[in-house]
Order: structure tokens, then sequence, then C-alpha cells
């Protein structure tokens, strides 16, 4: 069996349970790394054991959520 590797490019979204994820540049604590951003949501959300609609974006932080 051979043992490709997997071509992973910054404009690609994969899908993991639950959401939609691509890679993006980011600085943290001065360093730069790639790190997994969702940018959408599938089914269900959670907040402490109860369900609650979540927005894929919003202009601040309070509207994420209904």
């Amino acid at each position: 069996m051979e043992n490709d590797k997997i071509k992973l490019g910054d404009k690609d979204i994969l899908f993991t349970i639950g959401a939609f994820i691509k890679p993006m540049k980011v600085v943290s604590n001065n360093v730069e790394q790639w790190r997994w951003v969702v940018t959408s949501l599938e089914d269900q959300t959670f907040l402490d054991g109860n369900e609650i609609e979540v927005f894929d974006y919003a202009d601040k932080l309070e509207d994420l959520v209904l």
C-alpha cells in the first residue's frame, strides 16, 4: 500500500463532525503557527448541557449566540 502524504492548501476546507474547518496561519505569543479554524457549524450546539443557537460569524462577540 502506497503511503502518500496529503497535500493541504490554505484554501482547503475540511469537514469534521459538526463543523467545517480550514487551516489558518496565526500569531500566538509572538509565534507564527498554523491552526485549524472553524468556518461554519453543523448540527446542534450545547452550553452547559442546554442546546443553543449559534451563528457562524458576528460583528460583536455577544451576537455569536441567539
